[in-house]
């Protein structure tokens, strides 16, 4: 494991890289004039820029993947993590880990920026409890009792693992489709919504910070 200046200094480069990110989602988007030339133009433009935005990530989450193998259900890595004492729900969180194949600390992290630990979180868009699951993905999920910790964190944990398989270990994708929708990922708006990138940012700046402490 890199020394925790080293863990820092990456935490500001893909800090760098996402801020990268962010700034199309300041893109202008397409008049409704009839000037064809025009249209044409903004077209292109939008080309060029998830084109950009494509090969950012790209770059981002290979980086990444390759210095933290920890989102593949065989690895023995995901199996001998385990959250320290003094953190909410840790007990629950370990036990989800290891069922799901999912690294703890990233667990951990998406709780902490959806919900601060809070079970009866409520956003205004009707996503609930810790985990922030919306009830048609709870639902899917198997989740009983959706302000029940122990539930909310086993259907989060699962649909993240379906994510993370569903493209490949991406954790980019898989942390932007847990914010945007897996819709908004395959169609490439998710990466021009300003909320989804820093919401990415956020969470992976806090994973790798609990993995290098």
């Amino acid at each position: 494991m890199e020394s925790l200046d080293k863990v820092f200094a990456r935490i500001s480069e893909i800090n760098n890289a996402i801020n990268a990110m962010s700034q199309y989602g300041k893109m202008p988007k397409k008049t409704n004039e009839t000037n064809t030339v025009t249209g044409e133009v903004n077209s292109q433009q939008n080309i060029s820029n998830n084109n950009e935005v494509s090969h950012i990530k790209e770059d981002f989450s290979k980086e990444l993947n390759s210095k933290l193998s920890n989102f593949e259900k065989t690895s023995d890595h995901i199996s001998n993590e385990e959250l320290k004492e003094g953190v909410p729900y840790k007990d629950i969180i370990n036990v989800a880990s290891k069922k799901y194949g999912v690294s703890p600390f990233l667990i951990n992290s998406i709780i902490g920026q959806e919900s601060n630990y809070d079970p009866y979180a409520v956003s205004d868009k009707g996503a609930l409890g810790l985990m922030q699951l919306l009830p048609s993905t709870a639902k899917e999920m198997g989740v009983e009792h959706i302000f029940s910790p122990k539930d909310n964190i086993e259907g989060g944990s699962k649909y993240l693992s379906q994510l993370l398989n569903a493209y490949g270990g991406d954790l980019v994708k898989a942390l932007a489709a847990y914010n945007a929708g897996s819709v908004n990922v395959d169609n490439k708006k998710a990466f021009n919504f300003d909320e989804t990138n820093l919401y990415v940012k956020k969470v992976i700046a806090n994973y790798m910070k609990n993995i290098g402490g």
